[in-house]
């Protein structure tokens, strides 16, 4: 009886791990979309120069990971530092302007009601200071979603 009751409890317990790690799988998302750098920019550890750029956002892993291209050439993996689910009608890249360097900071995602944001570049600047000097840059959605 106790050999019946601890092989139920397992098969329990592996049910439900399985069906969480379905359930994650099943709302991990990709999201590709394209935007005009009309600067230059830091995004993460890369250097950007004015131009075009697609991404993909892949959130299968813990931490949303953006692939940046220039062309057909990947020119950045970026790790996003956190998340929060929001409403928002459109998509858009949030760039601080900060002691001469623009940097992002925000990526919003309109049609997920994600926004992932990224580290600054000078952490000494203040919220309020940030704020007053952010540039939006509109994101359009690419091909293949």
């Amino acid at each position: 009886m106790k050999r019946i009751r601890s092989f139920t409890l397992s098969s329990l317990v592996l049910a439900l791990i399985t069906s969480c790690l379905g359930a994650g799988m099943a709302k991990a998302q990709e999201w590709q979309g394209k935007f005009t750098l009309p600067f230059e920019a830091r995004w993460g550890q890369a250097s950007l120069p004015a131009g075009d750029y697609s991404f993909t956002v892949d959130q299968t892993a813990a931490a949303a990971v953006i692939t940046l291209s220039s062309g057909q050439k990947t020119v950045a993996l970026i790790h996003a530092q956190g998340h929060d689910l929001k409403t928002m009608d459109s998509s858009s890249l949030i760039i601080a302007n900060g002691r001469g360097m623009n940097t992002v900071r925000e990526l919003k995602l309109g049609d997920l009601g994600v926004v992932l944001y990224f580290p600054p570049s000078h952490p000494r600047q203040t919220a309020a200071e940030e704020k007053q000097m952010a540039k939006v840059i509109p994101v359009a959605p690419g091909a293949g979603r």
